[in-house]
């Protein structure tokens, strides 16, 4: 981890203002799914009925398992991770000003989750489809995929940090474990720990 954390900050320094940007379009996108499906965010949850309440929570999830999905997200992965959300509309809706802030308050941080792991994943070529399928409906930024490439041959390849050379290949070998078993357990401990790094370092740089 502590090899890779200053490829990660270093990454966030340089790409920062693209980054935010490709959240930016992602929520955008999700938010004209809802749109299509006839969500009002705006409205306040305690003026429908617990029915109707459930069902639009219901399609605020679908929207965003519809989004991911179309980008290459696995299905189970996404229905597996969305089983936190269950009990979403048992919530007290005086709780809530309006749907959005369902969105704001308990869902944002699971997508700020699954477009990072695109993120890392494509930096050290473990997926690189999503990204381009990303690209395919206007999601990036114009030429961030062409700067992520350069970024990848000229700091994950020959950067230096004090230490033996770190390359992507090191890395991938860090974050997909050898063992099958322990795989998946020590893929998400990674990622939940650079995840967490990120949204820290993106938030003191966004405040500048």
């Amino acid at each position: 981890m502590e090899e890779v954390a200053p490829i990660l900050e270093n990454f966030i320094q340089l790409f920062k203002d693209e980054i935010f940007n490709f959240y930016f379009r992602s929520f955008n996108y999700i938010k004209d799914i809802l749109a299509e499906k006839e969500v009002n965010l705006e409205k306040k949850p305690s003026q429908d009925s617990e029915e109707t309440r459930k069902k639009n929570i219901e399609t605020m999830l679908d929207a965003i398992k519809l989004a991911f999905m179309t980008i290459g997200v696995p299905k189970n992965k996404l229905e597996e991770g969305m089983k936190q959300f269950n009990a979403l509309s048992k919530k007290k809706p005086d709780d809530y000003p309006d749907y959005n802030s369902y969105f704001e308050r308990d869902l944002k941080d699971y997508i700020d989750q699954i477009l990072f792991e695109i993120l890392f994943e494509y930096l050290i070529d473990l997926d690189t489809k999503k990204m381009e399928n990303l690209d395919l409906f206007d999601l990036l930024p114009r030429g961030f995929i062409n700067r992520l490439k350069k970024f990848k041959h000229s700091q994950l390849v020959i950067c230096k940090f004090g230490k033996p050379n770190v390359s992507n290949h090191y890395i991938k070998s860090k974050f997909l474990i050898e063992n099958p078993i322990n795989r998946i357990k020590d893929r998400i401990k990674v990622l939940l720990i650079l995840f967490h790094i990120f949204l820290f370092k993106i938030n003191k740089i966004l405040e500048v």
